[in-house]
């Protein structure tokens, strides 16, 4: 037997090996050649492989983020006007809107006019999907609806109150003690809901500090910046809650279970009564 070695291209080195005809055997024996050969393997192309490793970088990049996207989730709470949220981006800061800063005569109407819609006309429906706690002191409508008050015009109507008892004696010139006392609980309700709903929806916009006057002086730095927000589109959600408004002492609800009289007629509501409370019972 004789090891007969070759070397192919591309392939392992293997070895062969052949049986040669021995002169002594039988003329019958063939000569018996024993080999083994192995079939040259093609290199794959470089771009093949980098494009499996891309391939593969991706995959493990977007179940990373889809697993870090499932536990950060956070569902959304229901609303019936969670169809209309929209965003867009507008500077932080840009002075105060005279609408709403000044002397009361000339605000007023800008702040009646914001806080038109505060009182809504909600359904069944919508108010059982917001875990609303039927019970038979609801207000409802004499049609079957039910009053109700998104939670920014609960927070808007709270600033307004603040606002107006920074001119009390204008607002409130003859207020007896007691509506004194009912007040300062208004106001201190309505700074916790205020300070609740900043700190839930946190602006991390930024100010940067500026002085504009001597250390010592009253007002002695201030705050500017030119960072950008993202803000609502207030005009969706101001529109779409004034197509439902309950408009001031024109709608009727049934009695509640704390009237003196009992009856099965309506009477018509106080919106600005309902106002005060909806703000303190909210």
């Amino acid at each position: 037997m004789e090891k007969v070695t070759s070397k192919l291209p591309f392939a392992r080195q293997v070895e062969t090996y052949e049986r040669l005809l021995d002169s002594e055997t039988s003329d019958t024996d063939s000569v018996c050649i024993e080999t083994s050969k192995e079939v040259p393997r093609p290199r794959t192309p470089i771009w093949r492989r980098i494009l499996v490793c891309i391939t593969a970088l991706y995959i493990i990049a977007s179940a990373t983020a889809l697993v870090a996207i499932w536990k950060n989730h956070v569902p959304e709470p229901y609303s019936p006007a969670n169809h209309l949220i929209s965003y867009h981006r507008q500077p932080l800061y840009f002075g105060e809107d005279e609408k709403f800063t000044g002397a009361p005569q000339d605000v007023d109407a800008a702040w009646d006019h914001l806080l038109e819609p505060i009182n809504i006309a909600a359904t069944e429906e919508e108010l059982r999907q917001a875990h609303a706690d039927f019970t038979n002191d609801m207000v409802q409508l004499v049609d079957g609806d039910y009053v109700a008050v998104l939670s920014v015009h609960h927070e808007l109507h709270c600033l307004d109150a603040l606002r107006r008892n920074i001119f009390a004696d204008y607002y409130y010139p003859n207020a007896t003690a007691e509506v004194k006392t009912m007040n300062v609980n208004h106001m201190t309700h309505c700074v916790d809901t205020i300070r609740r709903s900043l700190m839930c929806k946190a602006d991390v916009s930024i100010y940067t500090a500026y002085w504009i006057g001597d250390h010592t002086a009253p007002i002695s730095k201030e705050l500017r910046s030119n960072s950008d927000t993202v803000c609502v589109n207030w005009d969706a959600i101001d529109g779409w809650a004034r197509e439902r408004l309950l408009e001031q002492n024109k709608y009727l609800v049934r009695p509640g279970p704390y009237e003196k009289i009992q009856g099965e007629h309506s009477h018509s509501h106080d919106h600005e009564h309902n106002h005060e409370h909806a703000g303190r019972s909210a």
